[in-house]
């Protein structure tokens, strides 16, 4: 199996990656690390792929290393964190009826202790099925100056229109 890798996304990730496939090895599954430019992974991800063809242009490459996952201020970050690799994708290239059935009724529920159950039941058949594999959670660390107004961080990114200068 190929596990294609985007070097230089974490720091030490090259080093993370090579010690997950050898202990990918140790338990039997076999598979060889391919650097790929993000420009070139962006694309894939965001190709247009025909719901019969999950997998194109993905091919036989696994991309399975996620390394960089942030939660923000989510409270529920089950959606947020496997969106990217279900049905709910535009342009998916892993999708599970089963696991998107789990995943909408927990949207359609508002009670938080029964909506807390079924994402739980949600996870533990994400984790079954294992389109990725969850390596390590970034930290973001920001700071602004007293004088600065409006700077807030959403989703990893600042609306710099939204910034401004008191004084």
């Amino acid at each position: 199996m190929e596990s294609i890798i985007i070097p230089g996304i974490t720091p030490a990730d090259s080093d993370i990656y090579q010690q997950v496939a050898q202990d990918l090895a140790r338990v039997g599954i076999r598979t060889s690390l391919k650097q790929q430019p993000f420009s070139e992974w962006l694309k894939a991800y965001f190709a247009d792929v025909p719901r019969e063809d999950f997998g194109k242009p993905w091919g036989e490459k696994v991309y399975t290393f996620q390394l960089g996952i942030t939660l923000d201020t989510f409270t529920d970050p089950a959606p947020r964190l496997t969106n990217p690799w279900s049905c709910r994708k535009e342009k998916p290239f892993w999708c599970n009826e089963e696991e998107l059935a789990i995943l909408t009724q927990a949207g359609n529920e508002f009670d938080p202790e029964k909506r807390r159950g079924i994402l739980q039941q949600f996870m533990a058949k994400f984790h079954e099925n294992a389109p990725v594999l969850f390596l390590i959670e970034s930290v973001d660390v920001v700071g602004r100056a007293a004088n600065v107004e409006g700077a807030k961080l959403i989703y990893r990114v600042f609306k710099y229109d939204q910034i401004s200068k008191r004084g």
